[in-house]
C-alpha cells in the first residue's frame, strides 16, 4: 500500500528491484514503470531511469496532445489530468482542444463561438464564459490557471502557475 500511495500521489516513474524468482509476480497495475533483476549495475539503473522519465513526458501517439499533466486523446475524446479521467461535455472538450492546439493565441468570444458553436449559433457571447468557468472547475485548481482570461478581449491557453 505504501507503493500504491506514492504512485497515485506523485505520478513519477517507479522502478522496482527484484529477485529473479519474484519478477513474474510484480503487480504493474500499481504503476510500476520498469523493473531490474538482481544482479544489476549502476549504469543499467541510470539508463532505465532516464528511459522511464523520457516515456513519462512523451505523448502516447499522434492522437495525443500533452500540456504538463493534462493529456487529451483526440481519437477517444478523452481528457486526463494527472492520469485521472475528466468527464466533460462535447463543447467543453472542443473548447479545451481548440485552446490547447492554438496554445498562446488569444481568442475573442466571437471567434470561439464561431469555431466551436458555428456561425449559425444564436446564443449570447456569455456562453463562452460559462463553458470556460465549467472547464476550469473540471480541470481542478492546479490546471484551471492554464486557461487565462485576457481582459476585455477573450481567452488563451497559458502556463499553469503551479508545477
Amino acid at each position: 500500500t505504501t507503493i500504491r500511495k506514492t504512485v497515485t500521489s506523485e505520478r513519477s516513474p517507479l522502478i522496482v528491484f527484484a529477485e529473479e524468482k519474484d519478477a513474474l509476480e510484480l503487480d504493474f497495475s500499481i504503476g510500476i514503470s520498469d523493473f531490474v533483476v538482481k544482479p544489476y549495475s549502476l549504469r543499467e539503473i541510470e539508463a532505465r531511469l532516464r528511459l522511464a522519465l523520457w516515456n513519462k513526458d512523451r505523448p502516447a501517439d499522434a492522437n495525443t496532445i500533452k500540456v504538463q499533466n493534462l493529456v487529451i486523446n483526440t481519437r477517444r475524446y478523452e481528457v486526463r489530468v494527472s492520469g485521472q479521467p475528466v468527464t466533460m461535455t462535447l463543447k467543453e472538450y472542443e473548447l479545451l482542444k481548440h485552446l490547447v492546439t492554438h496554445g498562446g493565441r488569444v481568442f475573442t468570444r466571437a471567434e470561439l463561438l464561431d469555431s466551436i458553436w458555428g456561425y449559425d449559433y444564436y446564443g449570447g457571447a456569455r456562453t463562452v464564459d460559462v463553458h470556460i468557468r465549467r472547464l476550469r472547475a473540471k480541470l481542478g485548481e492546479e490546471y484551471a490557471s492554464l486557461i487565462q482570461t485576457v481582459r476585455s478581449v477573450g481567452y488563451r491557453l497559458g502556463e499553469s502557475r503551479r508545477r
